[in-house]
Formats: C-alpha cells, structure tokens, sequence
C-alpha cells in the first residue's frame, strides 16, 4: 500500500521574488547610453552644421551675425546661439525655402510656455489644496459595476484634462485614487493603466489650454480647434475604452485583493490555524 503523498507544511514561507540577473542591471546603462548617444547625435549635428556653413556659406553667416571682424569659427558658434535664441528669416528667390527655413527660435515658443508653465502651477495649487480629490472621491465610492467603475476612470481623466489643464493630472491623480479600488474588486493593474491611457493621454492634445494642445498647436502651427475633427484616433479610442468596460470585452481579471486590517478567510474549523487532528488524550483516560 503506497503512502499518501505529503502535503505541504503551513509553516514553510512562500518562494520570494526571483533575484535580479545581469541582464537587469545592464537594461539601465544601456537605456541611457543609447540616450546619450542620441542626444550627442542631435545636438552635435546642429553644432557642425552651424560651424561648417561658416565656411561654405560665409558671406550669408557674416551677415547674419552682424560682425564682418570675427573669424569663421566664432561666426557659425555666434550664429547657432542666435538662430536658436531668435530664430533666422531666410531671403531667397524661393517663397517656398524660405518658409522652410524662416523660423522665430526659442522666443517665438514663449507664449506657449507660458501657457504651459500656468497649467503645471495651477495643476499642483488644485492637487495639493485637495480640490482634486475632493472631485474624484465621490465618483470611486458610487460606482457599483466594474463597467461604470472605468467608465468613470476614463470620464474622470478627460474631465481633468479639461479642469487642470495638465496631461500628467489627469494621468497620475485617477491612477492613484482608483488603485486600490480595481484591486479590491479583482480588476488587473494593466486595466486601470490602459483606461488612463486611453482617455487621459490621447484627449490632451485636443483641449487648447492643455499643454499638450499649447504644445501642438504651437508646433505646428495650426489651432487645436482645427485640427480637432480630424484627430479620430484621439476621438474614437476614449469611446471604445469606456465601452470595451461597460460590456466586459477584454476585461481582464485577478484575485481581489484583500481590504487592509481584515484578516483572509479561515479554513474550516474555526480557527486560524490548520486542523492537526485530535487533541492529546488526558493522563488516565484511554482513547476510545
């Protein structure tokens, strides 16, 4: 007769977090290194390309600069500083080269940082006076389904958006007040960022006070309402998120979490402790 296979000791701790590889420490260095290079790359072309035009281009450099004395070197550093600070207006034949090439620099972009900088201050005043939380509080503790639950994550999101007037509002502060939430009712993490990221991240760009739309539209120069009714992926993406909740579709799920201060289910028996079979007989008594 074969013995029943053992089970396993209650006692015995669970298996801890797998120790990091080197592959793990190395992803880092090699992220930045890979920054790096890019950085160097792109400002370093500019450098060269200002400093080399002072040579194949010098009568046009000289006279951008304004300093017929100064050698070429300084000439094409001078004039990289100034077409990034003021820009540079080209005047050429070409109407069309000199669209291109006609830009008003770092201070053309003043107005839009600005507006941006405005949006951050007045994000963190509603974030930190609790203004923020006091708006989103209400809508966690009245949703009742897990479908109107992202509903109201991705409506809290495009709302923020449209009352903070900053991206990263409408993306931190939903993640964190409906964090423990999703996990109280057994929604996997991935939900919540994917309905953050549909409805906060892409509906920025089409608020004009936002700074993603300041952004836009100041890059490319086109106001955020015109652009807006074409935007479709920024228009369509937040409904089909909003509805993939309400009707369950692709709706992961995990083990609910358990509520702090509340202990986990007992086995049965009463107690907390596993059934180890009958009590040791008094002195005296024999066993039945």
């Amino acid at each position: 007769m074969s013995a029943a296979p053992a089970s396993p000791d209650p006692g015995t701790p669970a298996p801890g977090p797998r120790a990091p590889s080197l592959l793990d420490a190395l992803a880092p260095v090699v992220v930045l290194i890979g920054l790096l290079v890019l950085t160097i790359v792109l400002f370093g072309t500019a450098v060269f390309s200002g400093v080399l035009a002072s040579f194949t281009q010098p009568e046009v450099v000289k006279a951008f600069v304004g300093k017929p004395g100064q050698g070429p070197v300084l000439n094409g550093i001078e004039a990289i500083y100034k077409s990034m600070a003021t820009g540079h207006v080209a005047h050429s034949s070409n109407e069309t080269i000199n669209a291109l090439f006609s830009r008003g620099g770092m201070t053309s972009m003043l107005t839009t940082v600005w507006l941006i900088l405005g949006a951050l201050g007045y994000a963190a005043i509603m974030e930190r006076a609790g203004f923020i939380d006091r708006l989103i509080q209400p809508l966690v503790t009245r949703t009742r389904t897990d479908g109107r639950l992202i509903a109201a994550t991705g409506l809290t999101c495009i709302g923020l958006n449209i009352i903070a007037g900053d991206q990263y509002v409408a993306d931190v502060l939903p993640s964190r007040a409906f964090r423990a939430e999703y996990a109280r009712r057994g929604l996997a993490p991935r939900m919540l960022s994917r309905t953050v990221e549909d409805t906060g991240t892409v509906t920025s760009p089409l608020v004009p006070w936002n700074s993603c739309g300041a952004y836009m539209a100041g890059v490319l120069q086109v106001p955020t309402v015109d652009y807006l009714p074409y935007a479709f992926f920024n228009l369509i993406n937040p409904l089909l998120s909003i509805l993939f909740g309400l009707t369950g579709f692709r709706v992961e799920r995990q083990e609910p979490a358990t509520p702090q201060g509340q202990e986990p289910a007992s086995p049965p028996g009463g107690s907390g402790q596993p059934d180890s079979g009958p009590g040791p007989t008094p002195a005296g008594t024999a066993p039945e």
